[in-house]
């Protein structure tokens, strides 16, 4: 029993492979499209397929998983851009926004 739950094991991490090397750079260049970061793509993709692989008895390698793929690392590039996006903890830094009313006069009044 041993010999086949390795040879199933083996053959799991083979289909994985095949879809990561089928997979890997058009994840990238998706991820680029929320990323600006080649890097910071690369992890994205990469940690998409980690979480993958680590729910992989949920998931039937044998068919294409390219959604959901793609479906995690857009989740995850989200995430990654919710991290960057500056949080106004208090009254000053509310303070320092601009006047909205200013703001829009000045950038779509002046034009007409």
């Amino acid at each position: 029993m041993a010999i086949a739950e390795d040879q199933f094991h083996i053959a799991q991490i083979q289909q994985f492979k095949e879809q990561f090397l089928q997979h890997y750079v058009s994840l990238c260049m998706f991820a680029l499209r929320y990323v600006n970061n080649p890097e910071i793509c690369q992890d994205i993709v990469q940690d998409s397929f980690l979480v993958l692989w680590e729910k992989r008895e949920n998931i039937d390698l044998n068919s294409s998983i390219k959604p959901l793929l793609y479906k995690t690392v857009h989740n995850k590039a989200i995430d990654y851009l919710r991290g960057l996006s500056p949080t106004i903890t208090n009254a000053e830094e509310v303070s320092l926004l601009p006047d909205l009313e200013e703001l829009w006069d000045n950038t779509f009044m002046e034009s007409t």
